[in-house]
């Protein structure tokens, strides 16, 4: 009988749960045979966590999951209802070290960890929501939300923190160029191409790709 340890961390978790940290508390209470990891979102689909997937695979009868957390797992309910469910097949069990109250084979025990894995997907539905809501009103107030700068904008600092867009006219005549030379015929290649012949730098400062005109030209 082994005991496998599962860890996972997102790049966007804000709660800095690290593979450190994950360890140092598994390692409290198990001495652990193989440790199988993934980066990635919980809210990710299973096919996507294959340190996951290739440690179910490799449970046997008799052996321990020890995870730091149930939501380490995932934060959907079916997933952990599913993951659940082959690790029963397989003969082992899983324990979280966090979460230790929740652990059990009977109804009561069963409830509570799927109301977990409830509150983990709602949790991360309410997270999304507010990022989405509050890019959206950057977006209205004119601020830049992230990426490249736009071509044809500058980006400047209002009051020493918020970044916002604001036209530059130098690149703005080179955009009305391109719709002109798009006008008069020629094909987003050849746009492409003469902005690269008279060495008129894109928004990062290189050189121009067909993709990059065509986004100018039609936002």
């Amino acid at each position: 009988m082994k005991t496998l340890a599962y860890l996972r961390k997102s790049t966007k978790d804000k709660q800095h749960i690290s593979f450190d940290l994950q360890k140092a508390e598994i390692e409290k209470k198990f001495k652990i045979d193989k440790y199988y990891t993934d980066e990635v979102s919980g809210g990710a689909n299973i096919e996507k966590k294959a340190g996951l997937l290739r440690c179910l695979d490799n449970l046997k009868k008799g052996d321990t999951l020890a995870i730091y957390r149930y939501d380490r797992l995932t934060r959907k309910v079916m997933e952990h209802c599913w993951i659940e469910k082959e690790v029963k097949k397989s003969g082992a069990n899983i324990v979280s070290v966090s979460e230790e109250a929740f652990g059990g084979d009977d109804p009561e025990h069963a409830l509570m960890r799927h109301i977990s894995a409830c509150f983990a997907e709602f949790e991360r539905s309410v997270i999304r929501k507010r990022t989405k809501d509050a890019l959206a009103a950057k977006k209205d107030r004119g601020e830049k939300t992230g990426g490249y700068r736009p071509y044809s904008y500058a980006i400047s600092t209002k009051n020493g923190r918020v970044k916002m867009l604001e036209p530059r006219e130098d690149e703005m005549k080179v955009v009305r160029a391109m719709k002109e030379w798009k006008a008069g015929g020629m094909t987003y290649h050849k746009i492409t191409d003469k902005l690269n012949d008279l060495e008129v730098p894109s928004a990062t400062g290189g050189k121009w790709h067909y993709r990059s005109v065509w986004n100018v030209m039609n936002r």
